[in-house]
């Protein structure tokens, strides 16, 4: 989250940086709700724009949250780490080991 803030391939200053770290933090715990609270605590006006578009962005992250804590999407991440292991497997016994630490 903290990269939604603060740009990753680019030099920032330690005080972007932490201003970035304190509103993914605050993203993470309270949703955009947070953002608003602290735009509003800054005395910034808030455009009607942009305050539909941070709905859209809390509705998304809530029902993103929703379908990933079902069960049915569970027991498919394990079948899916299941055939990507099963793969693996294969690849290796059929190839032998691909890769010796300390090998060049």
């Amino acid at each position: 989250m903290l990269w939604n803030f603060v740009p990753k391939l680019h030099f920032a200053e330690l005080q972007t940086m932490q201003l970035g770290a304190f509103m993914s933090a605050l993203q993470f715990n309270d949703g955009t709700n947070g953002v608003l609270l602290v735009l509003n605590y800054l005395n910034l006006r808030i455009g009607s724009h942009m305050l539909g578009g941070l709905t859209l962005i809390e509705k998304e992250r809530i029902h993103d949250s929703k379908k990933h804590s079902l069960k049915t999407a569970k027991t498919q991440l394990k079948k899916f780490s299941a055939q990507r292991k099963k793969k693996c497997l294969q690849n290796e016994s059929k190839e032998g080991f691909t890769y010796h630490p300390g090998a060049f």
